[in-house]
Parts: C-alpha cells; sequence; structure tokens
C-alpha cells in the first residue's frame, strides 16, 4: 500500500510538494493555483457524502444528536445564567450554532476516519494554534469561520490528534482574521435607528417586523395599514470581551457519550461555542433587550432568525411570555427539498409558520399565505432577447445539511454548467449571459468560464435579477433555489434543470416536480434541457403560452410560489388576530 502525505486545506504552509500526496478534499485545490498542484504526485481522497444514502442516514442521525445536546446545554446554560432552562428558549438563541456545528465537526470527522481506512497517512503538518482562541463571539463570527481554511485546518487537526494519524506540528503561528469593525458611518446609523426606535411609543409598535426581506415601500405602506410606524432595525453588535472562560465552560461537559466522535464533539463545543452564550451572556442579553420594543404584542421576521444574535436574545426572551413568534419562508427549496435543517428549525421555533404555498400535515403550525416576496412586476418580454442563466455558488467546505451538492460536489455543479453551455447552439450562444452570484467561495467559477471559451458571456448588468429580465426572452436556473419560483409566478418563460441526485425531492413534492418535467420546463440533465432549448429554436413564446403548460404552472405555483395582490390585507388580517 503506497503512503501518502496528507493535505487537509488550502493552507499552501502546510503542503510538501515534493512527496507522494493526498488531498482531502477538493476543497484543498484551488484552480488559481492550480499550476502548483497539477505538477504533484497527488490524488483526491473520496469525499464521504457523495453517497447520498449515507447522507441522508447521518442526517437522521445528527437530527437526534442535536436535539439531545440542545436538551443538555438548555439545563447548564439556564442554569449557568439564572435563566429559564426551557429547550423553546435557547432552540432561539443557541439552535442555529449548535446545528451547523455538529453537522460541520461530524463532516470533517468522517472525512479523516474515512481516509484512515482507505489510506496510509506517513505524515501531515500542523499549524500551532491554542483552540479557545477560536471561540467566535457570535453566530455571524462562526459563520464567516466555518468557509474558511484557517478554521477548517483547526478542526482537521482535532480530528487527526483524536483518530490517530501521523502529524508533524510546525512552529508556525496559526491566526484567526479579527473580526471586521463597523464603519464609523454603520456605527451612526445604528445610533440613529436605537434612538429613534427608543422614542417611538410603544403602542405605534405592537407588531414588530424585524429582517421580513420586504422592500422598503411595501415594508412601511404595510406598516402603516397595521397602524403603526415602521421599526428599522439592524443587527447590533457591541464591544465586549474576547477572552474566554475555562472554569464556565468547564461547566458545559457532558460526560455521557456514546463514541468516539461524540467525545470530540463535546471537547469541540466546551472550546468553541460563542462567547455570546457563555461569557458575554448576561450583558449581551441586556444590551440586546434595549435595541427593541419593550412591549411586542407580535414578532414576525423573514431573516433574523439565524445570524442576528441580538434579535434572537430579545426574541427568545418575549416568546418565553408567550408572545407570538411569526416566521416566513424567505426563499425557495423549502417544501420541495428532501431535507433542509434550517427549514425544521424555523418551523420548530415558530408559533406560526408562513409558508409560500406548501404546507406539512404533521406541523399544526404552519400557514400558508401569499408572500410580499413574490409580489413583484413582471418583465417585459422580448422574443429574440437576451437568456438569461443564473448560477449558484455554494463553499468549499460543507457547512449546511440540505439537499444540494456540498463540497467537492459543486465541482460536478460547474462541469454540468459548462456542459450545457457548450451544447446549446450558435444562435442561442449569441443570445446568452450568464449571471455569476455575488458571493464567491474560491471554487473559480469565473476563471473556469473564461478558460472554457465564455469569457464574453458574462452578465455584467448591475440590475437586480427580476428587471435586469426586461426585454429578455429567457430565464434558465440551475439549482433548486429562489429563482424559478420567481420567475414562474411572474409567468415568466424559464428552463430548469438540476441533477436529482443532489438536489433530491421530498416524497409529496415528487408529483407537483414531475408536471413541471412533462411540459419541459424542468430537466434532469445539462444534455436534455440544452436539446430541449434548441428544438424549441425561436418558438419560446408559443410553447410557454401553451394550454397545458400554464395550468401546470398555475397549479405548481399555486403550492410553492403563492403570491396575491391582497397579501397585505390576507397578513393584516392574521396579525390583527395573533395581537389579540
Amino acid at each position: 500500500m503506497s503512503k501518502y502525505f496528507l493535505v487537509t486545506t488550502a493552507l499552501e504552509s502546510t503542503w510538501n510538494t515534493s512527496c507522494k500526496t493526498i488531498f482531502l478534499g477538493e476543497w484543498c485545490k484551488l484552480y488559481k493555483k492550480k499550476s502548483i498542484w497539477k505538477k504533484m504526485d497527488a490524488i483526491t481522497h473520496k469525499y464521504h457524502w457523495d453517497d447520498r444514502e449515507k447522507y441522508y442516514s447521518d442526517y437522521q442521525y445528527l437530527d437526534s444528536l442535536y436535539e439531545e445536546k440542545l436538551s443538555l446545554l438548555s439545563q447548564k446554560l439556564g442554569k449557568m445564567h439564572g435563566v429559564t432552562t426551557n429547550i423553546c428558549f435557547w432552540r432561539i438563541i443557541i439552535g442555529p450554532w449548535l446545528r451547523f456545528f455538529i453537522d460541520s465537526v461530524f463532516d470533517r470527522y468522517e472525512n479523516v476516519h474515512s481516509l484512515k481506512k482507505m489510506h496510509e497517512i506517513q505524515n501531515t503538518l500542523i499549524l500551532q494554534y491554542k483552540l479557545s482562541d477560536w471561540a467566535p463571539s457570535n453566530f455571524a463570527c462562526f459563520y464567516k469561520q466555518l468557509t474558511s481554511d484557517a478554521w477548517n485546518h483547526v478542526i482537521f487537526s482535532e480530528c487527526i490528534k483524536d483518530i490517530g494519524l501521523s502529524h508533524t506540528d510546525l512552529d508556525i503561528r496559526l491566526k484567526e482574521k479579527e473580526e471586521v469593525q463597523l464603519s464609523f458611518k454603520d456605527k451612526l446609523i445604528n445610533k440613529v435607528l436605537l434612538l429613534t426606535n427608543k422614542i417611538t411609543p410603544s403602542f405605534l409598535n405592537k407588531i414588530v417586523i424585524v429582517a421580513p426581506y420586504i422592500g422598503i415601500g411595501k415594508l412601511f405602506k404595510w406598516q402603516l395599514q397595521l397602524g403603526q410606524l415602521p421599526f428599522l432595525s439592524r443587527e447590533q453588535k457591541f464591544n465586549l470581551s474576547k477572552n474566554t472562560d475555562s472554569k464556565k465552560r468547564d461547566l458545559l461537559k457532558d460526560d455521557n457519550v456514546k463514541d468516539e466522535y461524540e467525545r470530540l464533539l463535546g471537547k469541540l463545543i466546551v472550546n468553541l461555542i460563542p462567547l455570546n452564550y457563555v461569557e458575554n451572556f448576561d450583558i449581551f442579553y441586556k444590551k440586546s433587550l434595549a435595541c427593541y420594543p419593550k412591549k411586542p404584542r407580535v414578532i414576525y421576521t423573514a431573516n433574523a432568525y439565524q445570524a442576528n444574535d441580538s434579535f434572537k436574545f430579545w426574541a427568545a426572551h418575549h416568546t418565553e411570555k408567550k408572545v407570538p413568534f411569526v416566521l416566513g419562508q424567505h426563499g425557495g427549496n423549502f417544501g420541495i427539498a428532501k431535507i433542509n435543517q434550517t427549514e425544521v428549525h424555523q418551523v420548530n421555533i415558530a408559533d406560526v409558520y408562513l409558508s409560500w404555498g406548501w404546507h406539512d400535515s404533521k406541523k399544526t403550525n404552519m400557514r400558508p399565505l401569499p408572500t410580499p416576496q413574490l409580489d413583484k412586476k413582471p418583465p417585459k418580454y422580448k422574443k429574440d432577447g437576451d437568456i438569461v442563466m443564473a448560477l449558484s455558488d455554494y463553499p468549499r467546505y460543507f457547512y449546511c445539511q440540505y439537499s444540494i451538492p456540498v463540497a467537492s460536489q459543486v465541482l460536478g455543479y460547474i462541469d454540468e454548467q459548462i456542459k450545457f453551455i457548450d451544447s446549446l447552439n450558435k444562435n442561442l450562444k449569441g443570445r446568452l449571459k450568464i449571471r455569476l452570484v455575488s458571493d464567491n467561495f474560491d471554487w473559480g467559477l469565473e476563471d473556469r468560464l473564461v478558460d472554457s471559451g465564455y469569457e464574453n458571456f458574462f452578465d455584467n448588468s448591475k440590475q437586480k435579477f427580476i428587471p435586469r429580465l426586461n426585454d429578455c426572452s429567457l430565464s434558465i436556473s440551475t439549482s433548486n433555489t429562489t429563482t424559478f419560483l420567481e420567475t414562474l409566478s411572474l409567468n415568466f418563460p424559464t428552463i430548469v434543470f438540476f441533477n436529482p441526485s443532489w438536489y433530491e425531492i421530498r416524497e409529496n413534492a415528487k408529483t407537483s416536480i414531475e408536471s413541471l418535467r412533462k411540459v419541459g420546463i424542468l430537466h434532469e440533465t445539462p444534455d436534455s434541457a440544452a436539446i430541449f432549448l434548441n428544438e424549441l429554436g425561436g418558438d419560446i413564446a408559443n410553447w410557454w403560452s401553451g394550454e397545458e403548460l400554464q395550468k401546470v404552472r398555475e397549479e405548481f405555483c399555486s403550492t410553492y410560489a403563492l403570491k396575491g395582490s391582497d397579501w397585505s390585507h390576507q397578513w393584516r388580517q392574521l396579525f390583527e388576530s395573533l395581537k389579540k
């Protein structure tokens, strides 16, 4: 059996280019560094979740483990801080971090564990670090760590030490990037908003709406219809201690673990749980309560439930006092994907969950309503206009369990996009505009497209997606996300293709998805989508106006992309009833 030098991340200070190497995953091999790694005598380890049956069974295991750890931490943190031990309270505050953390650590552990079974590792290099230094202040800081090479080097190193792989400690200190400080402008805006909200009478903010994912114009109008002034807020960040307290953290230890992974997980939870939840809890709790209305009757958000710690502390405080907590669906994938842990979390913490039309018979708190997010002006169609192709981008490292391509599988997604473009006829290619996402996780998506000969195909428009469709002829979506729900709801010609091996569909959505396939809207392969579009030629409008297609589109939208011009009336009725 060959012996390999192990590379775990893209940090080149831990590489050895002179010996036989195994990369732990494709995330190590930055495309912009291909001149280095292509010359190496190297192989890449097979990603453990390429087995999607394992991905699903592990999801069930991790869901159960999360509930177990959440229950334990609710008790320990509640007693530590002299507040409630109610699991509902702590699910709102620490739930997002805990689930992301458990899943991510498991993924890193399984990568290393499966590697040990398949290959003999001669050595790997580990940079110096102090584990407790990597405890983030809050969820937002943790989320940035999660996709960084440095944080992942730390977690992989902990797994390597725990599993017992040969390694060498380097005399090089691994430093975490300093947290980005708020600019003077942001600080000033925050102060103005805080002052404005403090002097607003509480009776004008009975229904508190935070991060609703609604345009500012619609939000103002809706707030006035509710008979109150808009509550404008941004996530509040405070200059608090960056030091960990080992005595407090030791109180979080769990001695009742079932296996080696759970033992390592317990150690990492104790060391890496955010400071807001341990050392800074008391002061952060008080400051958070002061940032928001003191006597809400109803709380609503679409986006603040996860990364906005100050909102979560305040919302948890008031839900403990039986104030109704309403969450609204903020995008696609929900209700359609086979698994989506953030969807489960949102439904679990909400007294009322507003979906875009779909429902779950097991969830009595779910309420399908027309959504303001889809209440947009339809684009102006142009027969020979541009064809806009919207691409997705995902982190190099796994970050969240839902039905998408994860980690190394993203390269397969990129290859499928290039294959689709390659397969289009000359006329269609001449009209194609590729719309890249703003986030970049260093997959080198743009460079890969350039190297494939598509440097002149990028959409350089600064417009938002829907206004960009004006004078276009077709929208092409390439993933199970919000984009195709928006275009279908606007009755704009749409072709969607995504690989069902990554974008698995839940059982009760399969009939609706199959109906989209039958009329040519949805395709499972880039070849199928390209062939269909090539055959349509310039007849897109006639195809789209077909009676059967329109019936399918309307039925699908009524379940997964429900819109209505009277959404504000229906929402007002709901919120007024909850307020009483």
